[in-house]
């Protein structure tokens, strides 16, 4: 029987932390580029986006590892939440 929640390790918190720091700071950059013709420089605009896209890979990898170490199934209209002060992964409507 698969769960619907789990207390992860404090290292995964911290990947998922760093997962998450990055997806900011590129989505800023991201946002810079788009929204400022002056000092948009399309070789890194390009850059950013290969960057993102391979974050949301490897992230949503990282989660594929995370449900299946912990044996938590994914629902349809459910999506993992992780509360970094406790840990635990829930499942939670969409």
């Amino acid at each position: 029987m698969s769960n619907t929640e789990a207390s992860i390790s404090m290292q995964e918190i911290h990947t998922f932390e760093d997962f998450y720091e990055k997806r900011a700071a590129l989505n800023n950059l991201i946002l810079v580029c788009e929204n400022n013709e002056l000092i948009r420089n399309e070789d890194l605009y390009q850059r950013f986006i290969k960057d993102y896209t391979q974050l949301e890979h490897d992230y949503q990898n990282y989660w594929a590892e995370i449900a299946e170490k912990y044996d938590i199934q994914e629902k349809e209209g459910y999506y993992f939440h992780l509360d970094f002060k406790t840990g635990k992964v829930t499942l939670r409507a969409e």
